[in-house]
């Protein structure tokens, strides 16, 4: 105990006075006093600093019991009058002197609600390795018992400080007593009779009466403290009670101990004959036994089981090995001692030793070696079973058909194949690597006990392990082929499937090519614009759809090639072609229907230009002179007739036109509504009549003017040439029928 440690305990600033929480955890107290609370004959303690907290609690955390300072401690820490700054300091040395062994931390919170709140800003700030709790005093009783509390904290624990470092003090001092006085018998004893000091000797029997004296007084006296009635039992008085008498029985059992040199001798003798024997024992053991039972197992089996049964024989070894090696350390400890005690035979035994540790180091190590090696080779063995099983795994999924319906079941099996392949390849690759690896260690030399080189034949292990690698490599090429044959063949069944749905497709897009030219197509032209618009319109249409059809039979050619490669069956290819066909069949019988309306309308559109600008011709050569009208009045006759066939023709165009609009018009009228067809059939319809009307306008108007023309004529003619008269009429009424 340290002057100022004691200085401290007496000052009651910290205390271990023996008293336990509920939990079991001794007690540790901290105080910072002020004035009015010190004792009577004690100066008042100033505050502790950090290294002063720091030891005293390292000094008293070494009084309780081993088993007791598992529970750990429970820190009382009296902040009633302290400031936050040795609250601070006590916390901090509690985790530099007890580290781990602190249970919780208990803080009574000042009297001051300022003060409080600054220590738990302090609380909340600090990071400690322990639980710190502020609570106050008056429920300090829910943590430690009223009866192991202080009188200072309200308790009826019975501490004096005082009296305390008084009575640890006297302990300390005859431990340590006891222990040199045993500690120098014992050296004594292992002297011989030449070497001992007989004056130390007489001395050291003359103290020892006080000493035994000594020890007596000082248990009664902790024995008292103890069996005080009223008392709380305190288990620290009681482990030192222990202590003192298991030291007064130590000492009392050395006195009464005989001492003869004649059996110190014999004793010694007894030793060195034990040890050269054990010794003896040990290095006839590894040299003939063990090296024979090393020597017979080199080999590395030829199969997994085999691998297994070597290592269990290797385990035996090496179990045998273990106890070797601790038998060795028991010599050698033995020849230790034996140095320790007999100095003049220390040479010896030295040797003894060393060539203990060397042979048992070196037998140890080859056991470990052979031992490694029979765990490459079950190593070896096992990814060898394990890749064995994946490739029958595998050859058996790529020996059955692909069973896929579709894009994504094909695809699908392709990425399980995949994935099986990885992996087989992964094994393989162990397996190459660690057989490699096997075959190289299996080549390296070794040397026996007595460190010369001995010959392992493991020629037959080497090739058996490079006939398992070529086995191996075929598995895997084998492996690998039939993956090729799968593959292609998953790829081309995924080319079928994306092909078919193509077609599918291709189906779809020149049906809905065929109902955008039935549907969306229908509007009638009424000019040369509109329909000049209309056949670039389906033109385009056209174009659209004769590419995309092209593409289908393609598609479809591609199909049946596949499905006859992939020996299926080539009916689904043919049916996917009839729909195609068919399809097409219907767009080529839309597109020519309506080519021939187009080409109605266009007939129509350019013979009632034609038959306009001949009237129009017509009728401005009939505005001319008289004589030039004379001088072709012929040619005009004939124009006349070819204009009214024309109008002929035109009137049956037109009529059809008007007859199928109509009929499309009243077929519409059943729809709710006007759609954008049916208005441009009545526009195109109203444009046709209009036209016509217009011809037949132009028509009207040239038979006037070729009837007025006609009476001038006639009445200038008709006496000269009655002939010319009759022919006038006989073309007038042909023009007008």
């Amino acid at each position: 105990m340290q002057p100022r440690d004691r200085y401290l305990i007496e000052s009651s600033a910290i205390a271990l006075p023996g008293c336990y929480d509920r939990s079991g955890s001794p007690l540790l107290f901290i105080n910072f006093m002020d004035g009015s609370n010190k004792q009577p004959g004690l100066e008042t303690a100033n505050a502790p600093s950090y290294e002063e907290l720091v030891s005293v609690i390292s000094y008293l955390s070494q009084i309780p019991d081993d088993n007791i300072c598992k529970l750990g401690f429970t820190v009382v820490i009296d902040g009633r009058k302290a400031t936050v700054k040795h609250v601070r300091g006590a916390l901090r040395a509690c985790q530099q002197a007890l580290y781990h062994r602190v249970r919780s931390v208990l803080v009574i919170q000042p009297e001051k609600f300022l003060e409080q709140q600054k220590l738990n800003f302090e609380l909340i700030k600090e990071t400690y390795q322990f639980k710190c709790t502020l609570i106050s005093l008056h429920k300090l009783s829910r943590f430690v018992d009223v009866a192991q509390l202080p009188n200072a904290l309200g308790g009826t624990f019975q501490y004096d400080p005082y009296s305390w470092t008084l009575l640890r003090q006297k302990f300390e001092d005859y431990v340590k007593r006891a222990k040199d006085w045993i500690e120098n018998s014992r050296k004594r004893d292992s002297m011989t009779s030449s070497q001992c000091d007989e004056k130390a000797v007489e001395e050291d029997n003359s103290n020892l009466n006080e000493l035994l004296k000594a020890g007596e007084d000082l248990l009664d006296e902790l024995t008292q403290i103890c069996g005080m009635r009223g008392a709380v039992k305190n288990v620290d008085w009681e482990n030192a009670a222990q202590c003192v008498d298991v030291l007064i029985k130590q000492i009392k059992d050395i006195k009464e101990k005989p001492v003869g040199s004649m059996h110190r001798e014999e004793r010694n003798a007894s030793l060195l004959e034990d040890h050269n024997e054990g010794v003896h024992n040990l290095v006839n053991w590894i040299l003939g036994a063990g090296e024979r039972w090393l020597l017979t197992l080199h080999e590395i089996g030829e199969s997994y089981d085999d691998a297994k049964q070597l290592l269990k024989e290797h385990n035996e070894l090496e179990s045998k090995s273990i106890d070797v090696e601790e038998q060795s350390r028991e010599i050698i400890e033995i020849g230790r001692e034996l140095q320790h005690e007999f100095p003049r035979y220390a040479v010896t035994l030295q040797q003894s030793i060393d060539r203990v540790q060397q042979l048992v180091r070196i037998f140890c190590t080859r056991v470990i070696r052979q031992k490694e090696i029979v765990l490459r080779s079950v190593n070896f063995y096992r990814m060898l079973t394990d890749f064995s099983r994946k490739t029958n795994l595998l050859l058996e999924s790529l020996c059955t058909n692909v069973k896929a319906n579709d894009i994504a079941s094909a695809e699908k099996e392709r990425n399980e194949m995949e994935a099986k392949v990885d992996e087989m390849e992964k094994i393989y690759r162990c397996v190459v690597t660690s057989g490699i690896s096997f075959i190289d260690e299996l080549c390296i030399d070794e040397s026996n006990s007595m460190g010369r080189s001995i010959t392992r034949d493991y020629s037959a292990g080497i090739v058996q392990i490079r006939e398992i690698l070529e086995e191996s490599r075929g598995r895997r090429r084998r492996c690998q082929n039939l993956a090729e044959v799968r593959r292609l063949k998953i790829h081309q069944l995924l080319q079928l499937y994306t092909c078919e749905e193509d077609g599918q497709q291709v189906v779809l897009w020149i049906k809905e090519l065929y109902e955008t030219l039935v549907r969306g197509y229908n509007e009638m032209p009424y000019d040369f614009e509109q329909l000049y618009l209309a056949q670039e319109n389906r033109l385009k249409l056209e174009e659209t759809a004769r590419s995309t059809y092209e593409y289908g039979k393609q598609l479809c050619q591609v199909i049946l090639v596949l499905r006859r490669s992939l020996r299926m069956e080539v009916q689904p290819g043919l049916k996917l072609n009839q729909r195609l066909e068919s399809i097409w069949g219907k767009f080529c019988h839309a597109l020519s229907e309506r080519e021939a309306k187009l080409g109605i309308f266009s007939a129509f559109h350019s013979t009632i230009q034609k038959v306009n600008e001949r009237l129009d011709e017509l009728s401005l050569r009939l505005d001319g002179e008289t004589l030039e009208r004379c001088s072709k009045e012929t040619s005009l006759t004939n124009e006349k007739l070819s204009v009214a066939n024309d109008i002929h023709e035109l009137k049956q165009v037109a009529d059809i036109l008007i007859q199928e609009l109509n009929r499309k018009i009243s077929r519409e009228k059943c729809c709710i509504g006007r759609s954008s067809s049916e208005i441009s059939w009545i526009r195109a319809l109203n444009d046709i009549q209009r036209k016509f009307s217009e011809v037949k306008r132009k028509q009207s108007r040239l038979e006037i003017i070729c009837e007025d023309d006609e009476c001038r004529s006639l009445k200038g003619s008709t006496a000269l040439n009655p002939q010319l008269m009759d022919d006038r009429c006989s073309a007038n009424a042909q023009y007008d029928k």
